[in-house]
């Protein structure tokens, strides 16, 4: 299986068969490549993009709109777009009104940015990024921080904890493609100086 093989030679995370696939008969590959992406923002769901991409505003704005103009993704609500060397968090994230899940880790951010608009958002991944400042967070008003980690990546562990994280509780098999399953639950919460 070429999308296994792939994976797993370029990520440290192991998924197992039967991950692969659900990828390869879910169609979405064939509903994207015969649409066209812009095209399905009114029913898509999930949208995973890793390597593929120099800038999240060319995945979710027309090119030749402005981002502004650019037509929201109301049902959108887990986006992967982990492993692409992005460095902006650009504002094209700003329509992603209904997104919960937000994976952004493995790129190269150094700041979270334009996250304001994104009101859903229960699950944010900045993992193997490099982040200089969290500071934007108060920007939203957003006091208490939460996101995971495997257990068994002291890497991750301990780089949020140098931001002030602390791991609260420890959660059995919150991963279900993934060994092992478990994750530590982080929390950071900030003092609001307004």
């Amino acid at each position: 299986m070429r999308l296994k093989k792939l994976n797993t030679t370029l990520f440290p995370v192991r998924y197992n068969d039967k991950y692969y696939a659900n990828a390869l008969v879910s169609g979405e590959f064939t509903k994207l490549a015969a649409k066209g992406l812009l095209e399905l923002r009114h029913t898509l769901e999930k949208i995973v993009c890793h390597n593929s991409t120099d800038a999240l505003r060319h995945v979710f704005a027309s090119r030749i709109a402005e981002i502004k103009g650019s037509p929201q993704w109301n049902r959108l609500s887990f986006v992967s777009c982990a492993c692409n060397g992005l460095l902006l968090m650009d504002e094209s994230l700003h329509l992603l009104p209904a997104v919960e899940m937000l994976d952004l880790s493995q790129n190269k951010f150094a700041k979270v940015d334009n996250l304001r608009k994104c009101v859903k958002l229960k699950h944010l991944d900045l993992g193997f990024n490099q982040l200089r400042s969290i500071s934007s967070f108060s920007e939203q008003n957003t006091l208490e921080i939460y996101l995971y980690v495997q257990t068994n990546n002291e890497d991750a562990i301990n780089f949020y904890k140098k931001f002030g994280f602390e791991i609260t509780e420890t959660i059995k098999n919150y991963y279900t493609n993934i060994d092992p399953p478990d994750c530590f639950p982080l929390y950071h919460k900030r003092r609001n100086n307004n």
